[in-house]
This record gives C-alpha cells, sequence and structure tokens, in this order.
C-alpha cells in the first residue's frame, strides 16, 4: 500500500530512561533535565524500583537519552514522515559527514512502512563504491516532502533505487513511499 510522505521538524527535545525486564520486555519513560544532569546511576538509585507492565518482573535502568519531538500531534514520527537531521559538526561549524566528503551537513530522513528510520543520504549497506567519499547510493531530487530516491547521477550501481530495510523494499517515488 502506497504511504504519502510529509515533511516534519524537530521542535525540542526530552529526556527518555529506557527500562527492560529479565524477558527482555522494552518500555521508555519520560525523566527530566535533573535526571539527565545526575546520570544513570543517580536515576536508578533515586527511583524505586519498577515492574514490568507485562510480565510483572522487576525492571532494570539501561540507557537514558535525549529524544527528539517532532512537529506531530504525539511528538513521534510516523510511516511516510520525513525530517532533516544535522550531520555531526566539526569545532569550526563544517559538517563531519560519516559517509561524503562533499556533505552540506543536513541528511534527510524518512520513515518507511515498517517503522524504521532511512537516511537517504547515507551509504548504502550493498554500495559498490565503497572507499569513494563523493557518490550517493540514493539521488535525491525534488524538494521535501516530493521526493524521489533514485540512480540519476554520481551513483554507485548498488540496486536500482530502492530501499531494503527489514521486512521493507521499495521506492520512494515523488513523495510516496511504495
Amino acid at each position: 500500500m502506497p504511504t504519502p510522505c510529509r515533511l516534519i521538524h524537530k521542535s525540542g527535545e526530552r529526556v527518555e530512561v529506557n527500562l527492560r525486564c529479565p524477558h527482555d520486555h522494552h518500555r521508555r519513560v519520560l525523566g527530566t533535565e535533573a535526571d539527565w544532569a545526575a546520570g544513570l546511576r543517580a536515576y536508578e538509585a533515586s527511583h524505586a524500583a519498577t515492574a514490568c507492565p507485562q510480565c510483572g518482573e522487576a525492571e532494570e535502568v539501561y540507557a537514558m537519552g535525549r529524544h527528539a519531538v517532532y512537529d506531530t500531534e504525539d511528538g513521534e514520527p510516523h510511516p511516510g514522515d520525513m525530517y532533516w537531521t544535522p550531520c555531526f559538526r566539526k569545532e569550526d561549524g563544517t559538517a563531519d559527514c560519516t559517509y561524503w566528503d562533499n556533505c552540506d551537513g543536513q541528511h534527510l530522513h524518512v520513515i518507511l512502512p515498517n517503522g524504521r528510520h532511512w537516511d537517504i543520504d547515507s551509504r548504502a549497506s550493498n554500495c559498490t563504491l565503497p572507499n569513494d567519499r563523493t557518490h550517493r547510493c540514493w539521488i535525491r531530487t525534488g524538494e521535501p516532502p516530493q521526493v524521489t530516491a533514485g540512480k540519476a547521477g554520481h551513483t554507485c550501481s548498488a540496486g536500482a533505487g530502492s530501499i531494503l530495510s527489514g521486512d521493507y523494499h521499495g521506492f520512494l517515488r515523488n513523495g510516496v513511499l511504495t
């Protein structure tokens, strides 16, 4: 089923604490800036142990992080949502892209129908030019959200412009995931 895309924007961040039980059930709970400043072990020591809502076993704290909040109804991105994210920046403010020497400092991501995040401006896992730092595995044309990811331009010969991620295999054409 085709999934139309829309451009969303980051509207802030929140602190989240990741919990898991011995049965490997995972959940995230909101933390506070004070929790972030104190750190993971301090959070664990200052909060009462919780029980997993699925099985009732005791949960452990295993990670804490900052989570982006988007301008969607629930603050989360959903299938078809596109958003820009900056590449790592050097101290002088220039891009420090993992993949490309000619990166403009921004990567476009899209949420696939299976919920996975795809960085359109990343390197494909089956890239045929893994040492080349100037081509693109997907050539992005159009303005978000009306984007097409294809193979017309300086690219490698991996695939035909499709994305394979988990159980999703399809194309991004004119702002629609197929």
